[in-house]
């Protein structure tokens, strides 16, 4: 009986994995250790290119302060603050109190009264078919996908991107995806030199 139950754990405790994939560019050749960042992050369609204005109103403007995305953006913070225990992460909902759509110069000119180094945002791109998926597809997962670009203050650049992809087999998994997807991110930061 004590076997049984113990290949029932173990097969539970297999089949509700959390998996993530997250690849990386250095996009500079200078190294930063970044103290201090601002999250951001977005659900909107479309590829953050340049930090711009159109960018910004195309992927950000109406999405990174808004009330749909304040339990995602919240639990994301939660574990950089968790993973970046030296570092000071500032949420979007700590800089801009009101839960409504901001203006590029709105947001440029309120950005700049805040002592951080760079942004940190994380654009999740919601479920991706299984034929996207780099890797070994098991049918009976979900996946889903995020872009996150580390851009520096001092000159808006792009100075790090990556993708991740998330497997799971239940929603209920979905804070463990972004621990994991944390992790990833700072292991990858620390890896290129940006957070030490």
């Amino acid at each position: 009986m004590k076997k049984i139950l113990l290949y029932c754990i173990i097969i539970l405790a297999v089949s509700s994995c959390v998996n993530v994939n997250l690849s990386g560019n250095k996009l500079t050749d200078q190294t930063k250790d970044f103290e201090s960042f601002l999250f951001l992050f977005s659900d909107a369609d479309g590829s953050f290119g340049e930090w711009n204005e159109e960018n910004f109103n195309r992927i950000l403007k109406t999405n990174f302060n808004g009330q749909d995305q304040e339990s995602k953006r919240e639990t994301f913070a939660f574990y950089l603050r968790k993973q970046l225990k030296d570092k000071k992460i500032y949420s979007a909902n700590q800089v801009f109190a009101e839960k409504k759509s901001v203006d590029y110069a709105d947001f440029m000119a309120t950005i700049e009264h805040i002592n951080f180094d760079g942004i940190l945002l994380i654009q999740d791109k919601g479920a991706i078919p299984a034929s996207d998926v780099k890797g070994d597809v098991k049918e009976s997962k979900s996946y889903t996908g995020y872009n996150i670009f580390l851009i520096d203050k001092t000159n808006y650049r792009h100075v790090w991107s990556g993708d991740a992809q998330a497997e799971a087999s239940e929603m209920q998994e979905i804070p463990r995806i972004y621990d994991e997807i944390v992790k990833e991110l700072v292991f990858r930061l620390t890896e290129n030199g940006f957070v030490k």
